[in-house]
């Protein structure tokens, strides 16, 4: 940048908005992301970057701020199976049973049920429950569904929907064979 660099932007932005802010910066080692969160920046995000993670990193932002688009009316709530999973009313119920999950867990619950089937890996997961959060690991998200599945599984140690594909990642499965 000509005048300022991005961190006494950030501080001043920081001084005078609540705007949201994601650094976007050649500068890579920890101690320049440290800085710029401690400044108060939202996320950072080192180039080279894809613009597919900038947008999703984008879209978190503003979803976790309250200020992304709302839940569109008339989307209903999702059923796959026993499950169903109602986002505008951030619940989630199996055979018609309301059933508690964390942030974090319906924010994996509900990822997967707009798109059943599909093999979410870990780090796709991660991004849908806290965004740049750095403390959070891909383990997380281990330590996540295996809460889910005692939440939503008959048998957790043999679940029926929510499934490990090895070496990837999980998926919620719409498949009636899964056996309930």
């Amino acid at each position: 940048m000509p005048v300022l660099d991005g961190l006494q932007v950030c501080r001043t932005l920081r001084r005078e908005s609540d705007m949201l802010v994601l650094m976007l910066t050649a500068r890579s080692t920890e101690d320049d992301l440290l800085v710029g969160l401690e400044l108060g920046a939202d996320d950072y995000l080192t180039k080279p970057y894809s613009p597919r993670e900038l947008m999703a990193r984008v879209r978190t932002l503003l979803r976790r701020s309250g200020r992304g688009a709302p839940v569109p009316a008339g989307t209903g709530p999702r059923r796959i199976g026993p499950i169903e999973i109602d986002r505008a009313a951030h619940q989630v119920t199996v055979d018609g049973v309301p059933v508690a999950c964390t942030r974090g867990e319906f924010a994996i619950l509900a990822a997967m049920a707009e798109q059943p089937n599909r093999v979410f890996t870990r780090t796709q997961l991660l991004h849908h429950t806290q965004g740049i959060d750095r403390s959070s690991t891909e383990r997380t998200i281990d330590v996540h569904v295996m809460n889910l599945r005692r939440k939503i599984e008959r048998d957790p140690q043999c679940p029926a929907w929510l499934l490990t594909v090895f070496g990837v990642g999980y998926k919620l499965t719409s498949d009636a064979a899964a056996g309930r």
